[in-house]
């Protein structure tokens, strides 16, 4: 149906339409089941602006609901059911439904799943929309280039909040310009695990248009100012829309040869044509129909050979938004951090951190940062050789030597210049000297101006903020499953349990944090564990007798963070958090 419809709206000249500020509907509509629902007017398009509540087909053959987990997992033929089986929330629906296919036989033919004269948009007809808002400035910066609509595409209410200038969860109030009203309903599957994920995160949309095997979505992000264009399993339930068929848009306002109106003159029955100008325009349509097929098969060809191919392995492709696939720490899934880079492909570089200064040490090392929540982390070890005011931290190569250290030292992992620092825990404290050792007064700051290291309780604070905003690597709230999402995307052993940092690791490091696998060395000198661990110090001290300090480490094989309590001589990276 898709050369159909590019057909038609060749044969017309839609008359202009100017959209301004839109908050009402511009008319209302029936579907097969009864419910009414709101329809706007952008451009050449009518678009449903409440989310599809079908429980038939077109022709009343019932749509099954499906509450159980593993059934929908299986499913190869529509269905739906409210977000988490509560009908309180919204309908969700498998793309099988969307494409009408409700039995197994290749033979049957498909039904329609939305009401006469509407359909579910093609992903074409997704990309038309977002154009029309970008053009008449519905950019929450009121600007008409660049693609930052999803503001004006959201709802007022219902997002989780976020701290990004012109996300969706910022300011929620000025959601909603266009009158789309999307609502964050969160999603059913996707990857076809069976679960409820996202609620109050994302409203995503399903398309008709199937990429190869796979149907392309669309979807809003609490944390992004811009509409996502990506491709899903045909199992997820994810929320629909309507758009009205092409020959019925604005049909009244239709002129054709300037003067004799479309409105009594539509194309009445192509399929089967009894009218001489449908035969006329039938003969028509097939001419084109080969034309448009060959051209469509080389343009598929060339974009399968160009951006098909997911080269750094992060689970995005060209096709589907990621801006560097030669990167895996950067696509569309990557939280956005200070650094100089457009991390998560929204268009924008450090988005959020405009009036923020990179920390600087001593030394002249600056560092990239992030905001978790109410906290600033540097998401880049630490790499100062002399405490704050300039006094030197002194290089420790030597086993025995490191051993029996009770004041501050450095060494290279392996005392190899080509790989990072590590600290024993007297240099974070800035014991510098046997007096400091015993008298705090007179230690050292080891941070740069403005920032320290972290505490224990910290570090706790943004384990929880991680897994509180769907960081885990299944999607869900709660239970400590982030250190993937920790990890950095390369350096680590590799796993094949299922969610850990050593498994996949292009899909590593959503959140940017970027711990790397330095290893450590241990309290006899000795290197430990490179490739294995990521460990990081506290500044809290764990026992009376000053023997251990609290630290945070990753392991390749686990897929949560630890915290234990290591002896201060070791040598583990460093981190800092802003004052």
């Amino acid at each position: 149906m898709r050369k159909f419809t590019l057909v038609v709206l060749m044969l017309f000249t839609i008359q202009s339409y100017v959209q301004g500020e839109q908050l009402y509907a511009d008319g209302t509509a029936t579907d097969q089941d009864g419910n009414t629902f709101e329809w706007i007017n952008y451009g050449t398009q009518d678009w449903a602006i409440e989310n599809v509540e079908v429980v038939t087909y077109r022709d009343g053959t019932p749509i099954p609901q499906e509450t159980n987990q593993t059934e929908w997992e299986s499913l190869t033929t529509g269905a739906w059911c409210y977000y988490s089986n509560d009908p309180s929330k919204g309908k969700l629906y498998n793309w099988y439904a969307v494409a009408g296919i409700h039995d197994n036989e290749d033979t049957t033919p498909n039904k329609e799943f939305a009401p006469q004269g509407w359909h579910v948009p093609s992903d074409a007809e997704w990309t038309t929309l977002e154009e029309h808002l970008v053009a008449n400035s519905y950019n929450y910066d009121g600007s008409s280039t660049g693609y930052k609509t999803a503001k004006s595409m959201a709802s007022t209410t219902g997002w989780n909040s976020s701290t990004f200038l012109g996300a969706v969860g910022n300011e929620q109030s000025l959601n909603n310009s266009s009158g789309f009203n999307a609502f964050p309903d969160g999603y059913f599957g996707h990857g076809d695990d069976g679960s409820f994920n996202n609620d109050g995160y994302v409203a995503i949309f399903w398309s008709s248009t199937e990429n190869l095997t796979t149907p392309y979505a669309r979807y809003l992000d609490r944390n992004n100012n811009y509409l996502y264009r990506n491709y899903s399993t045909k199992v997820d339930g994810f929320s629909v829309r309507f758009v009205r068929d092409a020959s019925s848009v604005g049909a009244a306002g239709i002129l054709l040869n300037g003067t004799i109106s479309a409105e009594n003159n539509q194309i009445k029955n192509v399929a089967d044509p009894t009218d001489a100008q449908d035969a006329v325009t039938l003969a028509y349509i097939n001419q084109l129909e080969s034309s448009i097929d060959n051209l469509q098969d080389q343009i598929d060809e060339l974009r399968n050979l160009q951006n098909w191919e997911d080269n750094d392995q992060d689970g995005f492709s060209a096709l589907s938004g990621d801006c560097d696939d030669t990167n895996a720490s950067i696509n569309p899934n990557i939280y956005e951090v200070a650094d100089g880079i457009d991390n998560n492909c929204d268009g924008f570089v450090d988005e959020g951190y405009e009036a923020l200064d990179y920390p600087e040490d001593i030394d002249g090392n600056t560092y990239d940062f992030a905001i978790y929540g109410g906290q600033h982390w540097t998401v880049e070890n630490a790499e100062m050789v002399t405490y704050r005011d300039g006094t030197p931290i002194p290089e420790v190569t030597d086993n025995a030597e490191w051993a029996n250290l009770t004041t501050g030292a450095w060494c290279y992992y392996n005392n190899d210049e080509t790989k990072p620092r590590l600290y024993n825990w007297y240099a974070v404290m800035g014991i510098h000297d046997p007096a400091s050792f015993s008298n705090p007064s007179l230690r050292k700051e080891f941070a740069p101006e403005g920032w320290h290291v972290p505490t224990d309780a910290e570090w706790t604070t943004l384990e929880n903020h991680l897994i509180a905003n769907g960081y885990n690597y299944d999607g869900t709230p709660t239970g400590n499953k982030i250190a993937k999402a920790m990890a950095s995307t390369t350096g680590w052993n590799t796993s094949t349990e299922t969610g850990v940092a050593g498994n996949d690791q292009g899909t590593n490091n959503s959140s940017n944090f970027n711990a790397f696998p330095e290893g450590g060395r241990a309290n006899n000198g000795s290197f430990y564990y490179e490739g294995n661990d990521a460990n990081f110090w506290s500044s809290t001290e764990f026992s009376s007798n000053n023997s251990a300090a609290s630290s945070m480490y990753l392991q390749d094989d686990n897929n949560d963070v630890n915290f234990w309590y290591g002896g201060k001589p070791n040598g583990f990276s460093v981190r800092c958090v802003k004052d």
